[in-house]
């Protein structure tokens, strides 16, 4: 464990210090962070409230009448919500752990791009460097994801470099999330022998 901080008083006056102008604002007002916090805390909380509305008023599925069908369109409208949300939470998250100003870095778990500066960079150099190239080994000497020079070739779901994976990482998690509380849902909402 690497302890830097003794305490959190310690760690927010650091912060201040060294990372943020000298400026207790600029903790809450850092401008690369600023619009994908404000964009994950209004998105998140409007889907989540909205979805019940849209898929009774808007689509005409009723939890009572379709409970099947209401519990299929929870699960669309939070998969869409998971595609959505997901790339601007990953860049959020990739600003929060860079360090700013003076501050060193601290050592991670998993490797962490340094220097962005700002969203739309972020969301660049995610794509362009940790999406698509992917090596896929089957069989032969050579296997069919790598070339004669030995080198791996780019998949067809990459291309040479270009992809959204890492934009996405956790998708498959999410989409899990999402199924199991569709069946919670629906099998919550089933109408029972009291209800006849």
């Amino acid at each position: 464990m690497h302890r830097r901080y003794p305490s959190a008083l310690h760690a927010l006056f650091t912060l201040v210090t060294t990372e943020h102008e000298h400026s207790f604002l600029s903790l809450y007002l850092h401008n690369p962070l600023l619009g994908p916090t404000l964009l994950v805390h209004t998105l998140r909380p409007l889907l989540h409230h909205a979805a019940p509305l849209l898929i009774e008023r808007v689509l005409s599925v009723s939890r009572s009448e379709a409970p099947a069908l209401y519990a299929l369109s929870i699960f669309a409208v939070n998969t869409l919500g998971a595609v959505i949300l997901m790339p601007v939470e990953t860049v959020r998250k990739r600003l929060q752990v860079q360090t700013r100003g003076g501050a060193r870095e601290l050592p991670t778990c998993v490797a962490v791009g340094r220097n962005y500066t700002g969203f739309g960079d972020c969301l660049r150099r995610v794509v362009m460097e940790e999406g698509g190239r992917r090596s896929v080994r089957s069989g032969g000497k050579h296997g069919s994801g790598s070339s004669r020079s030995g080198r791996p070739r780019a998949s067809s779901w990459g291309g040479d470099g270009w992809g959204v994976q890492g934009l996405y990482r956790g998708f498959g998690t999410q989409i899990v999330l999402n199924a199991a509380t569709a069946l919670l849902g629906l099998v919550n909402g089933l109408p029972t022998e009291d209800d006849w």
